[in-house]
């Protein structure tokens, strides 16, 4: 059975400093949802949206890859009640070869799958993430919904976020890599939740997140909604990270809200990309938000811990 750790308040002082320096918005990348950087290149998945979309760092679309046929975005977003929804993505290497894996939030069956994209020769594999699903629901969530929006992986793990119990799910890669080719069975998570501090009395919860300099850096949105699919008011976005330099037990180092112009920043931030270290406390980064409406903005922001 997963046990589920004694919940972390964050209480302690907030240090981080987060600067907005360039934003954009779309009407032509719908819902905004996950993004990575590769090789000087930004990687962009919508959760109602079949593409995925790569941009240059000046914002600029260059190309969209059509991960699975959909003649129900015709319209420009797959209806909510069918939709894949696509909301997670990070690099994975295998067999020496750069891949990207995006994921389905799995709060229903038909967000259980999600596709790998050789970075390399562009070829396209959808899996089922079924297994690794009721691995997370199994143990820790009573009502066994769940809400995932935030992957990230590094030579050791891949760390699954669930927005429902604002939990993070821990898979060995290696393990993780060979149930994805069909040859182990995958071993049960680490899980550890957290209470994250939200807003006006409403939760904040888990909504991206990214590895970089052996930190793992996460987004959290405020949104006073009922359930794990239903959209509501945004009142604001969080940005924080664990240390993996850090000895002991895995806790939140940093948490700061997102201010724009010594105001708060209102956008639903959906995910975070680290691209590089300006100084020992000093990263370049770039998130995505999501209006609800089919529209997203994409942030550069600069953060200081």
């Amino acid at each position: 059975m997963l046990s589920i750790p004694t919940l972390w308040t964050i209480t302690k002082k907030r240090r981080m400093k987060i600067r907005i320096t360039n934003k954009l918005f779309f009407d032509n990348l719908p819902s905004a949802s996950g993004i990575e950087s590769f090789n000087d290149k930004l990687y962009v998945i919508g959760d109602d949206s079949p593409f995925l979309y790569i941009l240059d760092f000046d914002f600029n679309i260059l190309e969209k890859i059509e991960l699975f046929k959909s003649k129900d975005f015709e319209s420009g977003r797959i209806p909510k009640k069918i939709k894949v929804d696509l909301e997670s993505i990070t690099k994975l290497k295998i067999d020496n070869e750069n891949y990207l894996l995006t994921v389905g939030s799995g709060s229903n069956k038909n967000r259980e799958k999600g596709y790998l994209y050789n970075l390399s020769n562009s070829e396209i594999k959808e899996i089922s993430l079924k297994t690794i699903f009721d691995l997370i629901k199994v143990d820790d969530l009573e009502n066994k919904v769940i809400n995932i929006e935030g992957l990230a992986s590094n030579d050791k793990n891949i760390y699954f976020f669930d927005r429902e119990s604002n939990a993070i799910f821990t898979f060995e890669i290696n393990n993780f890599i060979l149930h994805l080719q069909e040859q182990v069975s995958l071993s049960k998570p680490r899980v550890k939740n957290f209470n994250l501090t939200g807003i006006s009395g409403i939760r904040a919860g888990f909504s991206g997140s990214d590895i970089f300099d052996n930190k793992l850096f996460f987004t959290a949105s405020v949104e006073d909604t009922p359930d794990a699919i239903s959209d509501g008011q945004v009142f604001g976005s969080f940005i924080g990270y664990i240390d993996f330099n850090d000895v002991g037990e895995m806790k939140i180092k940093e948490y700061s809200q997102i201010k724009e112009n010594e105001n708060d920043y209102l956008g639903k931030v959906e995910a975070i990309t680290i691209y590089k270290k300006m100084t020992e406390s000093k990263f370049i980064g770039f998130l995505t938000t999501d209006d609800d409406l089919g529209g997203s903005e994409l942030l550069e922001v600069e953060i200081e811990i």
